[in-house]
């Protein structure tokens, strides 16, 4: 059973223009017992919240990020039903809105956005005579109070659009959903990104929902190095070769059962899977919410290796991979962050989640549209229907528990090897990281190692300091140490105990110059403290430095000497790298979550 598009739009516009009160902003809150401010919660913390009376008014829909090259300042182009809103969420906990880029036609539940060469090319469905707005994403620079924006441009090759994909490689736009290519592939060349240039159509299977369009780098010789298109067809998942625009040609059209609306599915990096969802299944035939896998190693036989089906009730909306990761916006249930397991087989497995709906997960049109989770600092975003915009920061890596610092007793991913205890968790991208406790002789060095630090761009490694529980005697731990192929030290973090003082020696290395950070912070007896340090190489070819960061909290920020008095108040202690390039091979790796006194 399928439904028309002209259905499917009246089913969700009767939901989204359902009255609803405008909700408060939240305040920053960690994921905590389950909850961060009121929203249900499992390893994302709230950075910051905006509701859509503050960027722009409306409602909310497509989600998208930019990051510019020339300052590495990250943004949000959160879409709603009158516009765009830009939003800096350099700072993830102080995002700042900088302005509107209003409708180029009628108001619209439908709008989408996605980023070339620093521009913005925008779309609108049910908006009258929209077109594809282009803007230039530089002139945010410097924008210090909020600013009605204009496009720089509106092509005019279509009316309107529904969504819009972009390879950012080739330098091509396809826009779906049109009244023009029988709703398929209308193709664009944008690699002047003021000068668009339509270029052909796909349109031998009709309406097209949405799409993913690549330079195919996937196991499949025979389009190897082609440009090819997973198109989301209502009933269908059609693959497309586009690279001549001219005559492009269908590869495989598949479908499966219990299919409702084949609504939007993403790659993963490798390109021998594709994760899809469907927007209706879960209200035509009662499943859970549902994430189709399907293994596209042979593009001309796509098969369906399995489905994920959460014990939510919601529907599934928008969903993109990165890394090891498939980040879901799943309307009701809010943002699902599932993790890629043998995907030959069709598993994945849910590790967190936060749910920007609160009031229930039942299978209706509100709450979490979409979702961007490309920042290189690993804020998330979320655009929500009714609450606007979420800033999240998720913790995604391995947690290794430590009960007894002395002693070295550890409750999960442990075993004991003569006088030591070893964890060995597998890592992102292969790699696996090993971590170590010599319990011989009290508190001696606990190390970890990534045998592939080169594909990895940071790490994060934190501990809970417990005055009532953890007690060094005096001595010292290397809690991490993070090392190279060639054994080349990486990184590290030290803690010795003198007394009542804990002392902190963080250390990262680059092949162009060394950043260490040392101080010391007074544990108060029965309030723990947390300590977390950060190192993140600079990425893109312009790259310059490197930063290591140690927090106490992140609320507050102060300069380095409030750490050596002990106060609470330290946000980050920063230290620059000299200028020069950092190079591949200085990266580190995303390793351990959280070090703690004993489990949560």
């Amino acid at each position: 059973m399928t439904m028309s598009r002209l259905t499917h739009r009246l089913a969700v516009m009767s939901a989204l223009f359902v009255a609803s009160g405008a909700p408060l902003a939240a305040e920053i809150a960690a994921c905590s017992g389950g909850t961060a401010a009121g929203f249900a919660c499992q390893d994302i913390h709230l950075l910051a919240q905006m509701p859509l009376a503050e960027i722009g008014g409306g409602s909310g829909n497509d989600i998208w990020g930019w990051t510019d090259p020339a300052t590495g300042r990250e943004y949000a182009l959160m879409g709603r039903s009158t516009g765009v809103g830009f939003i800096d969420v350099t700072e993830p906990e102080n995002p700042d809105y900088l302005g509107d880029l209003a409708s180029a036609a009628g108001s619209s539940p439908w709008r989408d956005i996605k980023v070339h060469d620093d521009h913005a090319f925008i779309v609108a469905d049910a908006a009258g005579d929209h077109g594809m707005q282009v803007f230039s994403l530089a002139r945010l620079r410097g924008v210090t109070t909020s600013t009605e924006f204009t496009a720089d441009l509106v092509y005019d090759g279509f009316e309107h659009a529904h969504n819009l994909a972009i390879n950012e490689e080739t330098g091509f736009a396809y826009a779906v959903g049109t009244e023009t290519c029988s709703g398929g592939l209308h193709m664009i060349d944008i690699s002047q990104p003021l000068s668009p240039l339509f270029v052909g159509c796909f349109d031998a299977d009709g309406d097209t929902h949405d799409a993913q369009c690549v330079a195919y780098d996937g196991p499949d010789d025979d389009y190897r190095n082609r440009e090819i298109c997973f198109a989301a067809n209502e009933d269908t998942v059609t693959i497309v070769d586009v690279t001549d625009k001219s005559d492009p040609a269908m590869v495989a059209r598949v479908t499966y059962p219990e299919v409702g609306f084949v609504h939007q599915g993403w790659l993963t990096e490798d390109h021998r899977y594709y994760l899809q969802n469907d927007e209706l299944d879960e209200r035509l035939f009662g499943a859970g919410t549902r994430t189709n896998v399907w293994d596209v190693r042979d593009l001309d036989n796509p098969r369906l290796s399995g489905s994920y089906e959460a014990l939510t009730e919601a529907i599934d909306h928008n969903l993109y991979v990165h890394d090891d990761f498939v980040f879901e916006a799943n309307y009701r249930a809010g943002l699902r962050i599932l993790e890629l397991g043998d995907l030959a087989r069709g598993e994945l497995e849910e590790i967190a989640f936060f749910d920007t709906y609160p009031d229930d997960d039942s299978p209706e049109f509100d709450g979490a549209w979409s979702v961007y989770p490309y920042f290189a600092s690993g804020t998330i975003v979320v655009s929500d229907i009714n609450r606007g915009l979420f800033v999240l920061s998720p913790d995604l890596s391995p947690i290794i528990f430590a009960d007894d610092f002395e002693s070295g007793t550890f409750s999960t991913w442990s075993r004991r090897v003569g006088s030591a205890v070893e964890i060995v968790e597998p890592g992102l991208k292969g790699s696996r990281f090993a971590a170590t406790i010599d319990v011989s002789g009290g508190p001696t060095p606990a190390f970890l190692e990534s045998r592939h630090p080169k594909r990895e761009k940071s790490f994060t490694v934190s501990l809970l300091l417990d005055a009532n529980r953890v007690d060094l005697g005096d001595g010292e731990v290397e809690f991490l140490r993070l090392v190279g192929k060639k054994k080349r030290p990486v990184a590290a973090l030290t803690l010795a105990q003198t007394g009542d003082r804990y002392r902190v020696h963080a250390y990262a290395s680059t092949r162009a110059a060394d950043l260490q950070w040392v101080g010391s912070t007074k544990v108060p007896g029965g309030r723990p403290v947390a300590l977390r340090l950060e190192w993140r190489r600079a990425s893109g070819a312009d790259a310059t430095d490197g930063v290591l960061r140690l927090f106490r909290k992140k609320k507050k920020k102060a300069d380095a000497t409030d750490l050596e008095s002990g106060t609470l108040v330290v946000n980050t202690v920063q230290l620059g790298l000299p200028s020069g390039v950092v190079e591949p091979a200085a990266a580190g790796a995303f390793v351990l979550d959280r070090f703690l006194s004993s489990p949560r």
